[in-house]
């Protein structure tokens, strides 16, 4: 036992102890947001979440000891990993309360997956190397290399947008733009793309979102009936929460549209609602900063 707690002490000693010490602070910020939301239904989300965050910090405490370029060497296991991944959800992938979307795979136990969150792991990986290969080959900076560059993260953008999950093809999107600029890809490149997506956006609108997609964006200016009690219903509702905390909010387990369940699907991307009723303009700063710090 003493030598577990000098190897623990020596561990932390060599990591980022205050990077640990603001994810230890938004996990418990996380956990009591679920724990009040829990009142609104039977589920125990609170008892998911823990394991959750138990094996999460195992596995990154596994990660830290492993050396990034041992990891970086097996980017060809992780790219067969990814599309073997993306083939899954294609045989297997249901559609699961609260999305629209058929981006999760069903487990024994009741539990469900998404693919896609693993799919990201692989995919800073694979593009890693990439990026990398390109700047020992000196062509980082050419347009071969570009595109190159955007052939590799078409690859899983259209494989999750076939899924339905164009949520999540927003974030590759984004993380292959910030890596891909951090590595030195000229700014004309970012310039251009700019371009072309500012002028295909009437194509955008017409052929690549659907029906769900536009309305959504819709509800954001449309404040009629139909906004408010069709498809900006969750919207409306989550703003409604946020701005009925005010500065300081109603206090823990004292809000009362989060223990009526008003927002619906408050338990996954809507969890800032409750910050927001319960907790106020404050907790929404606390929780918005938890967030970037993880």
């Amino acid at each position: 036992m003493e030598k577990f707690f000098e190897n623990f002490k020596n561990y932390f000693g060599k990591t980022d102890l205050v990077l640990w010490i603001f994810t230890a602070l938004a996990t418990i910020y996380s956990l009591l947001l679920i724990s009040d939301m829990q009142r609104a239904g039977n589920y125990n989300y609170l008892l998911t979440q823990s394991i959750a965050i138990t094996i999460g910090f195992i596995f990154a405490v596994i990660i830290s000891l492993v050396n990034y370029n041992f990891i970086v060497k097996l980017w060809w296991l992780f790219a067969i990993a990814g599309i073997v991944l993306s083939a899954l959800v294609f045989v297997f992938g249901i559609t699961v309360s609260g999305t629209d979307d058929t981006a999760w795979i069903h487990l024994p136990g009741g539990i469900t997956i998404q693919p896609s969150e693993f799919m990201k792991v692989c995919f800073i990986i694979t593009f890693t190397k990439h990026l990398c290969f390109l700047k020992d080959i000196d062509k980082i900076k050419s347009l071969f290399g570009v595109i190159t560059l955007i052939i590799h993260v078409g690859i899983p953008i259209i494989l999750i947008h076939l899924q339905g999950d164009d949520g999540t093809v927003l974030i590759f999107l984004i993380m292959a733009i910030v890596m891909a600029f951090l590595a030195g890809v000229q700014a004309r490149y970012f310039a251009i793309l700019g371009g072309i997506i500012a002028v295909g956006l009437p194509v955008l609108w017409s052929f690549f979102l659907n029906n769900e997609h536009r309305n959504r964006i819709l509800a954001l200016f449309d404040l009629d009936g139909n906004a408010l009690t069709n498809y900006g219903w969750q919207q409306y509702q989550g703003k409604v929460s946020i701005a009925s905390g005010q500065a300081f909010g109603a206090g823990l387990y004292n809000g009362r549209r989060v223990e009526f369940g008003i927002v619906p699907e408050q338990e996954n991307d809507f969890i800032f609602t409750v910050a927001g009723e319960e907790f106020g303009f404050i907790g929404c700063l606390y929780y918005h900063k938890g967030n970037n710090q993880r």
